[in-house]
């Protein structure tokens, strides 16, 4: 079994401690470094990383420099934070950064992540898609929406199956959770989800959540329980 070495930058000891102990309880997963500064983070993955958790509440730090670093040594990233904000998703557009945890999730949710991470996968925290989707829904105005609404026909249509995969993906669902779940092979869910980034003209997860929601693909309502379990159902009879 490949064990996923694991760096994490914390700010706070006590929410240090509690992302310890959730990685140190995985098979698969050893901490390497648990870690409060840049300085530290940089030197502790140029001696051998698979991922990163990149606290964005860490003091002095400028987030884009920090993860363009670690990046360029090879090392994946999951970006997280106390709370949602615009900056937070401008940093992971800005360096293609697909993996985003919320420190007030479940923290079952975080194994996901730096799993996605590290198989080069995409994972969103779901609270950050229904903020996402009520950040649009409040700020758009009626001629925005048009324009949005008349915008789609200037992109390929999503397929029934993609608009269930769009949305799954943004309820935080990694591909082999998809698949696992609609008894769909990954590659054919890789397929999808490729296909769904070309047809909206986006390179990662984010961009292709907000893009959905200008289209009118997602809604808030598309991450309730009952709905995720009707778009799994979906997926097993297409």
């Amino acid at each position: 079994m490949k064990i996923i070495r694991v760096v994490i930058t914390e700010s706070k000891s006590l929410t240090l401690l509690g992302l310890q102990w959730v990685i140190a309880n995985q098979p698969d997963m050893k901490v390497v470094a648990s870690i409060n500064t840049v300085k530290d983070a940089i030197e502790t993955v140029k001696n051998g990383a698979d991922v990163a958790i990149i606290d964005r509440n860490l003091p002095h730090i400028n987030d884009l420099e920090v993860v363009r670093i670690v990046q360029e040594m090879g090392c994946q990233v999951v970006v997280s934070a106390q709370d949602y904000s615009q900056d937070m998703l401008s940093t992971a557009m800005q360096h293609n950064v697909d993996c985003l945890y919320l420190k007030t999730s479940n923290p079952d949710l975080l194994p996901q992540a730096i799993r996605c991470a590290y198989y080069r996968d995409s994972w969103i925290d779901p609270e950050i898609s229904k903020n996402l989707m009520n950040y649009w829904a409040n700020n758009l105005d009626s001629s925005n929406r048009r324009r949005y609404k008349k915008g789609r026909s200037n992109y390929d249509s999503l397929t029934k199956t993609e608009i269930e995969i769009l949305k799954l993906i943004a309820c935080g669902y990694s591909y082999e959770e998809m698949a696992n779940k609609s008894y769909i092979t990954l590659a054919t869910i890789r397929c999808h989800a490729n296909s769904i980034y070309s047809k909206l003209g986006v390179n990662n997860r984010v961009r292709a959540i907000i893009k959905g929601i200008n289209l009118k693909y997602l809604d808030v309502s598309d991450l309730k329980d009952t709905d995720i379990e009707e778009g799994i159902s979906e997926l097993l009879t297409i």
